[in-house]
């Protein structure tokens, strides 16, 4: 590999090894035969053990169970057993929180790492990026292609197992992945490529998704939150998620609702202050001219309650990593008027 110090600086694109589908993914995990340290929501594994067992049931497996945001001493936590176990692959099934702590670890370990999300939005399985909480509550984000796994396994099945309030954020996250990664100072023509077709599939799929948990629309969504991954793995994301990351952990919100409830106050701030949105006209199914409109439709299509105002660290927003590739600089006047909802 060309080593240049240069290189570190310069935007990039990141793709998983492998990516597989649910059959070819159940015959890969059937043949590992290896000792395999499992990360998992409690929930999802109380659901889903006995055919998580099945499926890999020539390995020896040691489980760690995440019930919320992960933090540092969950990593610390992990790794002491990885250790203790002598584990040879690290597994991560989940949502958004399993797979950045499962991610943080492989990077520690230098484990080999596959990840099978159960849920749309978070990305996180195409993502250079991780996040973990500190000990005050603050969110740490790791960046690095380490962080990238080895195999990424989807199976919608286990999407249709959330409840909807759950399904409906993480479809809204993807999206603002998508809508932020095309505005983002950071973006290229494949990340505009990519964003628009994640944005045309979302808007296609989600809401029937959400009515009816059908399979042929949630792997659809699936693959464009996978895409809208790398969109902001790529690009970065911007102000949605500079405000999420401070009232999320700040009012014990989740990520997904978190960054749903300013999505459009954002895109409203952004668009009087930039044409950057013209790129959606490139889309199939909205254009710089309608996407406001198009957007607060299709959040109300999934029952969405986006009235709650909480308070927020004006500074740290501005600062947030995120931010800095907003398509616009946003004052602390702006984004006051943002969170209190008075633009």
């Amino acid at each position: 590999m060309i080593e240049s110090k240069i290189l570190s600086l310069l935007p990039k694109s990141f793709f998983p090894n492998m990516v597989m589908d649910a059959k070819s993914g159940e015959r890969f995990l059937k043949s590992l035969n290896k000792k395999i340290f499992i990360i998992i929501s409690k929930t999802f594994y109380e659901k889903n053990e006995e055919k998580i067992k099945l499926v890999l049931t020539g390995s020896e497996l040691s489980f760690f169970m995440l019930n919320n945001e992960p933090t540092l001493k969950d990593k610390e936590d992990v790794q002491n057993q990885l250790k203790k176990n002598k584990s040879e692959i690290i597994l991560g099934i989940g949502g958004g929180s399993v797979m950045d702590l499962t991610k943080i670890v492989k990077m520690g370990e230098n484990l080999e790492c596959i990840l099978i999300p159960t849920t749309i939005g978070s990305g996180s399985e195409a993502s250079q990026y991780a996040v973990l909480l500190d000990e005050n509550k603050n969110k740490k984000v790791f960046a690095s292609n380490q962080l990238l796994p080895e195999t990424v396994i989807f199976n919608p099945a286990f999407c249709a197992t959330a409840n909807n309030k759950v399904l409906a954020f993480s479809i809204v996250d993807a999206l603002a992945h998508s809508i932020e990664g095309l505005a983002s100072r950071n973006s290229n023509n494949l990340n505009d490529i990519l964003a628009t077709k994640s944005i045309d599939t979302i808007l296609e799929n989600g809401k029937v998704a959400y009515q009816s948990k059908d399979i042929e629309a949630l792997s659809k969504l699936q693959a464009a939150g996978f895409i809208a991954g790398i969109v902001q793995s790529t690009a970065s994301v911007g102000l949605i998620h500079g405000i999420a990351h401070n009232i999320g952990p700040k009012h014990g919100l989740t990520h997904g609702r978190a960054v749903s409830l300013y999505l459009l106050d954002v895109l409203r701030l952004n668009k009087k202050n930039s044409n950057v949105y013209s790129k959606l006209n490139s889309c199939k199914n909205v254009n710089e001219s309608n996407f406001i409109e198009v957007f607060e439709k299709f959040l109300n299509s999934l029952e969405l309650d986006l009235s709650s105002v909480y308070s927020a660290d004006y500074e740290k927003i501005r600062m947030d990593i995120c931010t800095k590739t907003n398509p616009c600089n946003p004052t602390i006047e702006d984004i006051d008027k943002i969170v209190n909802r008075r633009t």
